[in-house]
């Protein structure tokens, strides 16, 4: 599991859009926090915190307001047009025994014997939805190729997973393989049109949009 970011936020006490330009321009992000037994809070954290957020890989933080902190989890960053920057986030307070449902990136590690043998590794599935406690979501799935020879392939029964980690996907799904150099053909074929690096959505990273209704 990642460490948790730690978020020292304000209150907002003004929103809206004028206000949140305000904010940006200031150095910090507008955001929310919703959920649990506690009432919505408009807040701002420095970019620094979300930067943090962004290097540690993580879906927690530890929102601390007024010395009072509380976990809460990523549900939503909304990135500005060019994607340089975190425009807006939205988290969800969560508790220990809570479980949650996120997508985690597969890592392969290692260097496969296949591959220097000549073959090349086809990983056909980057992105797996879990369900686990909140404060249990762990940075990435690793998955070790040091022993891989050419025709090899992982599935999702292969996976060393937490217990308490639930996937809905079949165990029989192929996450990657190591092809002969003769199958090069077929690598488009076994590459997912989804297939990419994850960064912290956690989390949506795309064109950020106006957060008239957000504020």
């Amino acid at each position: 599991m990642a460490s948790a970011a730690v978020f020292e936020v304000e209150k907002r006490e003004k929103l809206g859009s004028a206000e949140a330009r305000r904010l940006r321009r200031d150095g910090r992000c507008p955001g929310n926090l919703y959920g649990g037994d506690g009432e919505p809070v408009a807040f701002s954290v420095p970019q620094t915190h979300v930067r943090s957020l962004l290097d540690l890989g993580t879906r927690i933080v530890d929102f601390n307001l007024g010395g009072t902190s509380e976990k809460a989890l990523v549900r939503e960053l909304q990135w500005d047009t060019f994607s340089t920057y975190v425009s807006h986030i939205d988290l969800l307070r969560v508790d220990a025994k809570q479980r949650v449902t996120v997508e985690v990136s597969l890592e392969a590690k290692g260097i496969a014997p296949g591959v220097i043998a000549g073959g090349k590794l086809v990983q056909s599935l980057r992105r797996l939805e879990i369900d686990c406690l909140a404060l249990e979501i762990p940075e990435a799935v690793q998955i070790p190729i040091n022993e891989l020879e050419i025709g090899a392939t992982v599935t999702i029964g292969d996976l060393d997973l937490p217990k308490d980690v639930v996937v809905s996907l079949p165990e029989s799904t192929t996450i990657l393989t190591i092809i002969a150099p003769a199958d090069d053909v077929d690598e488009e074929d076994l590459e997912s049109a989804d297939a990419g690096p994850i960064e912290p959505e956690v989390i949506g990273k795309g064109p950020g949009k106006d957060e008239e209704g957000g504020e």
